[in-house]
């Protein structure tokens, strides 16, 4: 996890306006940023979203496609999960050099809602029991 989120001096006028435009798309997109990766890269389930913000899903996904419609990140479904991507533009990241050539290695911080978190550890319990 970061131990800093850093923005772009260019783009510090497009947060301000977007904190004052759209709070909501604001509060995701910060704290979506808080969690990611040197790569600018966090997945999360929309739950995750809704338990953090406590906003509903369909109005969360039209903050969402604000954010996308106006650059500030994108987003990748992979099954059930979103895979929120953040303009390297807007957002410094730490980048490493990839030692594949045809595979984008991506590293990202993956949210539970409490309910996956009660199955998480309840499997960690058994692994144990096992063990």
């Amino acid at each position: 996890m970061k131990k800093g989120i850093y923005f772009s001096f260019d783009k510090v006028g497009g947060i301000e306006r977007l904190i004052e435009e759209k709070p909501t798309a604001a509060r995701i997109f910060l704290f979506l940023s808080k969690y990611s990766n040197d790569d600018n890269v966090v997945v999360a389930l929309s739950s995750v979203l809704e338990t953090a913000l406590k906003k509903t899903r369909p109005y969360l996904a039209k903050c969402v496609k604000y954010l996308k419609d106006n650059g500030y990140l994108a987003v990748i479904n992979s099954g059930q999960t979103s895979v929120y991507i953040f303009n390297n533009d807007i957002l410094i990241s730490n980048k490493y050099d990839n030692e594949y050539k045809n595979i984008e290695v991506l590293n990202a911080t993956l949210f539970l809602s409490p309910k996956e978190s009660i199955a998480k550890n309840k499997q960690r319990q058994t692994f144990n029991e096992k063990v």
